[in-house]
């Protein structure tokens, strides 16, 4: 079972990591195979960032809640630093809070319309026994991620034109 857990989670990071990467290549068209390829390329790297941000945000929720919400937020756009410009590790962190920087109530803002639309979602396909939850969770994790990387582009644009 431990095993089955492990595989789903690692396929679910490439998963990620590909959609992040095709993303990175609008309005070119997507090929599945490139798709997968290029997500490959960066899967451990993708993986890596993922955890230290998942470290400090459980950290910061285990020192407070404050603290937590905070640090989710600065850290909201690590991997698409990491996909987008190529910023590994720890640097992936800290560019992430640079780009929040001056920008953080409304970046927690439009997080949290993600979240309620999220939770709306789930409240409504709930009503729809086994196919509803099965489509929640094909369809939600890509509008999620489209999302944030419109959001991360924004303020790349914003920082930039500073």
């Amino acid at each position: 079972y431990f095993l089955l857990i492990l595989a789903l989670f690692l396929f679910s990071v490439l998963g990620q990591a590909s959609l992040t990467s095709a993303l990175k290549k609008i309005p070119a068209p997507w090929r599945l195979k490139e798709t997968i390829e290029q997500g490959s390329k960066i899967f451990w790297p993708f993986l890596l960032v993922s955890i230290l941000s998942g470290i400090v945000i459980a950290l910061g929720f285990i020192l407070f809640i404050i603290p937590g919400i905070v640090f989710m937020v600065w850290y909201a756009f690590a991997t698409y630093v990491l996909v987008f410009e190529e910023i590994r590790g720890w640097s992936a962190l800290k560019r992430s809070k640079e780009l929040v920087k001056g920008y953080w109530w409304p970046i927690f803002g439009r997080l949290m319309v993600l979240v309620l639309i999220s939770i709306a979602a789930s409240i409504v396909v709930n009503w729809i026994p086994y196919i509803g939850p099965l489509a929640l969770q094909i369809l939600l994790p890509p509008f999620s991620t489209a999302y944030a990387v419109m959001l991360y582009k924004g303020l790349k644009e914003i920082k930039k034109e500073q």
